[in-house]
């Protein structure tokens, strides 16, 4: 048997990604107005598809885009995800430190790329970042 390439696998999920895009697209345009958080469900999968792509480019488009830029794009997805979850659920909270965080996570991210590169610094850095807020995404849920 022959293991799939991981070129396979990120075309499989930036794939997948697109047609989970277009599906919530579809039941954003047919219940947003009975269902809320359905637009920041579909502007979270569209973050998380274009984070793909800008990292599946890295070497034909400069490094800040397919390090730092695709990265912050992949934590604000994350964030458009808990919004929706919060609005689906009816407990709107303060964003003001959801963004203070992609910002602090932009600076990290770019530090750790540019001014003193180390990668493993660099998936601390994201990984710290997605987990504080899928942590309050879970709680919420």
């Amino acid at each position: 048997m022959t293991p799939i390439d991981m070129r396979t696998l990120v075309t499989l999920f930036v794939v997948i990604n697109a047609v989970c895009t277009v599906v919530a697209l579809s039941l954003w345009r047919q219940s947003h107005t009975r269902i809320c958080g359905t637009a920041f469900w579909v502007a979270q999968l569209s973050s998380q598809g274009l984070a793909t792509i800008l990292i599946v480019l890295r070497g034909q488009i400069p490094d800040w885009m397919s390090m730092v830029l695709a990265n912050t794009i992949a934590v604000v997805g994350c964030v458009f995800g808990l919004m929706g979850l919060e609005r689906f659920v009816g407990r709107v909270l303060r964003h003001w430190p959801h963004w203070l965080l992609v910002g602090v996570f932009a600076g990290v991210h770019w530090y750790f790329a540019f001014i003193t590169p180390d990668l493993g610094l660099r998936n601390l850095n994201f990984s710290v970042a997605v987990l504080l807020v899928f942590g309050q995404t879970a709680w919420l849920a």
